[in-house]
């Protein structure tokens, strides 16, 4: 074990550690962070008790003498946010909310990152509008009442001294798809589907929608809808908001060569 560098997670190891406050007697050596036994105090700023991360979960805590600090573990600060290590955790969509709400689900999955020891985990994308949804399942941030169970998984994240993105994002295209373990398949009305609209006409493939065509003050109104989610998010206590611009959705295939111009401009939006 002195040969490799020891982080903070979960027993049985006790040389590397997560959740409770004492500590197990590590020595730091070169390197390393120094430590020492503390009271369990609460973590205040939770609205439940929890004990307080004075260590998060991995934090490096020894190196070997004479090794440098693997760049993964040394905090970085971006934009007035710093992160632990570096270990951040990509969106990953999940198809499995009512109404955009997400759930129990999410802070679980979320929370278990968290408790691992990933200084950033972000939640998948979430759709500004209820029709720019990838599938009917997805996340949203669409509307104030969503705001309180992002909250939730936030508060948690925190109390474990780690921080919390989202992925705001437009379907466009790629609207109203069934979860990817079902066919990925065109989702009709009649089981939940609904219309889609992108910067301009055409498939993203022959499985996707038909999509109508944004006029110029709809897509005005898209950029507020992402303003808007992004301002619910901050009311949420989310640390980081990402900007969902890749895989077909609006943003993305706004600026794609291979996508039609929109007809009121000539211009790729």
């Amino acid at each position: 074990m002195d040969q490799n560098p020891q982080i903070w997670r979960r027993p049985p190891d006790n040389l590397l550690r997560s959740r409770s406050q004492g500590v197990w007697g590590v020595a730091p050596a070169a390197g390393g962070m120094s430590l020492s036994p503390d009271s369990n105090r609460d973590f205040s700023a939770a609205p439940f008790w929890t004990p307080l991360q004075q260590v998060p979960a991995g934090t490096l805590v020894k190196v070997p003498e004479g090794k440098k600090t693997p760049a993964v573990f040394k905090p970085l600060t971006i934009r007035g946010v710093t992160f632990q290590n570096r270990v951040f955790v990509a969106p990953m969509c999940q198809y499995s909310y009512e109404d955009g709400f997400i759930s129990d689900w999410t802070l679980v999955a979320i929370g278990s990152y968290a408790v691992r020891g990933a200084g950033l985990s972000i939640i998948e994308a979430t759709a500004v509008a209820p029709e720019g949804r990838i599938s009917p399942q997805d996340a949203g941030l669409w509307k104030d009442e969503h705001i309180a169970p992002f909250k939730r998984v936030a508060d948690f994240v925190h109390s474990q001294n780690q921080k919390i993105g989202v992925q705001i994002a437009h379907a466009g295209r790629l609207a109203s798809t069934a979860a990817p373990w079902t066919g990925a398949k065109l989702v009709p009305h009649s089981e939940g589907g609904f219309d889609s609209v992108a910067p301009s006409e055409g498939k993203f493939s022959p499985q996707n929608s038909d999509p109508r065509e944004l006029t110029i003050p709809e897509i005005k109104e898209l950029v507020e809808k992402f303003k808007d989610a992004a301002v619910r998010a901050v009311k949420a206590g989310i640390d980081v908001i990402e900007i969902h611009a890749a895989h077909g959705v609006s943003i993305h295939t706004s600026h794609m060569k291979t996508c039609k111009r929109h007809s009121s401009t000539n211009l790729a939006i």
